[in-house]
């Protein structure tokens, strides 16, 4: 093992030193040039091509899609006429070419035409979906305008959770058009984009890895250390625990909005409180939200917002919206947020459409650092749609049957319930689907000192439907650690999504999980399911994995940053 890793970084830091030097070589050539003026202007030019060349196959060569960057590698530097790239550059230009053929792939979805409201409905989205990834392609564009190379650890964290989401929306776009010709259509046009963000992914991550590796930079993330902000209780007792860690983040909240339905506050209505937050303002803007069942369907836009209420029981956003009445699964959520920054408290979030209606969302999740502390998500099938960016879950109880934690964000759930119902009766229970596209992505769902139980019919059902996770995409990753699993889970474990997809390519990880249905023994044994070390589920804790320690510990939210056992 030890030599193993020996080769392994010997190769990376060649990666690197042969970039250097093709470099160096690059501009010691220029040098001689002015001191020579006689030299063949056409020869150096020659050899400054050529040593750009192998700068861009070398770094291309830890792509999947090779040949796509290096021809879209070369094609950025001749368009910006940069004579001696750094790697800096490169890694920039990667970047770069997947927002120009964002752009391209915006332009052709607009000429898609069709009578049909469902696919008029699609290109709306799909309009959406790429004004957002422009956006983020953008700011990881300006976060990589770094003075050096050693830089890039510290930025390396936001720009992977950028163009994961980036390739997300691209896929999004493509589910929300109905099967046949104009999807098939659509898939083939971000085709390319795909791959780009793909190689981008690729190159920042290599990069990032090595340089962590030869702690070139004093800004790599320090080692997991094991504390907490607050104290760490069994919140999914409804007991005077939970009330006091309610009361302990509400009582201090002077809202800037007041919501009840008996008029007593501002608004009656959450859709017009929503509209009345500008999306430029300073500071977080705090709605609290009276007791009472609000059946409506916002979607809350501005960042920095928190919405609390009187309890998860007592204030409940509720819907029914489905697909089987002719939605589209992205937009039957009962409550959608997509402002960066969102917190919600004590809030119930339902979509009451029932497991006939198949997929029905209460609650789609697109905030980036995004905070639930203290509420329930109530549905069947898709209850929860963890869509993208880095979302921590305190405290809560998540109930459903088929898919009902699902998405490609990167989530980790803490002393949290995951509530099994009882599904239709040829359906069987799944709790995750996570959705990571590719193995260069950040995301992946972390479910850590949860616990997993079933209503009656199904906790003491003999053939034992239930399961853990099955994979949305061929990268999915879910990582269960330290949490209770109840005997009415499969002893599998997990379950295919279409024969064999993705058993090979997946990650599903268990760690120091306890319970009857925790034993180990008959778990599947596909190449992607692994029992990790100690060493392994640090990696996956709330402070390594969605670097908690830079937003959650700000909010004031208990959260563990590492294991909660030796």
């Amino acid at each position: 093992m030890k030599s193993a890793k020996l080769t392994i970084l010997a190769a990376t830091v060649a990666f690197l030193l042969l970039l250097g030097v093709i470099v160096v070589c690059a501009i010691q050539y220029k040098s001689g040039e002015s001191e020579d003026k006689k030299k063949d202007n056409e020869e150096a030019s020659e050899i400054r091509l050529h040593a750009q060349s192998k700068q861009v196959k070398e770094m291309c060569s830890v792509t999947e899609y090779d040949h796509v960057c290096v021809v879209s590698l070369s094609n950025i530097l001749k368009q910006t006429n940069l004579s001696n790239p750094q790697t800096k550059d490169l890694m920039r230009g990667a970047v770069i070419v997947v927002s120009d053929e964002i752009s391209k792939v915006w332009m052709k979805s607009k000429l898609i035409k069709s009578d049909d409201p469902n696919v008029k409905g699609a290109v709306q989205d799909c309009e959406g979906l790429f004004r957002h990834a422009k956006k983020e392609l953008l700011s990881s564009i300006q976060a990589m305008n770094i003075q050096g190379i050693e830089e890039l650890p510290k930025k390396s964290p936001e720009i992977k959770n950028w163009l994961s989401a980036v390739l997300s929306y691209q896929q999004t776009c493509v589910d929300g058009f109905p099967d046949g010709t104009i999807k098939n259509k659509m898939q083939n046009i971000v085709k390319l984009s795909k791959e780009l963000t793909c190689n981008a992914l690729a190159i920042i991550d290599k990069v990032s890895s090595i340089l962590e590796d030869l702690n070139l930079s004093d800004v790599v993330n320090s080692p997991t250390q094991r504390t907490t902000t607050g104290r760490v209780l069994p919140e999914w007792l409804d007991g005077d625990d939970r009330r006091f860690l309610m009361g302990r983040h509400t009582k201090k909240m002077k809202p800037n909005i007041t919501v009840a339905q008996d008029g007593s506050g501002n608004f009656t209505t959450i859709v017009d409180a929503i509209a009345a937050i500008p999306y430029e303002h300073e500071g977080r803007i705090c709605v609290y939200i009276k007791r009472g069942i609000y059946t409506e369907s916002p979607i809350l836009m501005a960042p920095n917002v928190t919405f609390y209420g009187d309890g998860s029981r007592k204030t409940i956003i509720t819907g029914s919206k489905n697909f089987v009445d002719g939605v589209r699964t992205f937009h039957t959520a009962t409550f959608a947020v997509d402002g960066d920054g969102f917190m919600a408290i004590g809030i119930g979030f339902r979509n009451t459409a029932g497991a006939v209606k198949l997929q029905a969302v209460a609650l789609r999740v697109q905030s980036d650092r995004a905070i639930f502390l203290n509420c329930h998500m109530d549905g069947y099938q898709d209850t929860l749609y963890a869509q993208t960016h880095r979302q921590f879950y305190r405290g809560c109880v998540i109930s459903g049957t088929i898919d009902f934690i699902f998405g490609d964000a990167s989530a980790v759930f803490q002393n949290s319930v995951l509530r099994i119902r009882k599904p239709l009766e040829n359906q069987q229970n799944i709790v995750t689907a996570h959705g990571r596209m590719d193995n260069h992505e950040s995301t992946g769902f972390v479910i850590q000192n949860c616990k997993f139980v079933a209503v009656k019919g199904v906790e003491i059902d003999p053939k034992k439907i239930s399961y853990l996770g099955r994979p949305w995409r061929e990268c999915s990753r879910t990582i269960i650690m330290e949490s209770d699993i109840g005997d009415f889970v499969n002893p599998d474990g997990y379950l295919p999504w279409d024969g064999s997809f993705g058993l090979k390519t997946l990650f599903y990880g268990e760690y120091n999980n306890s319970g009857a249905g925790a034993k180990l023994n008959q778990r599947v044994r596909w190449p992607g399911f692994k029992v990790i070390t100690k060493e392994e589920a640090e990696r996956f804790t709330a402070g390594e994995f969605i670097q908690g320690r830079d937003w959650i510990q700000q909010s004031g939210v208990p959260a563990r940053f590492g294991l909660y056992h030796d």
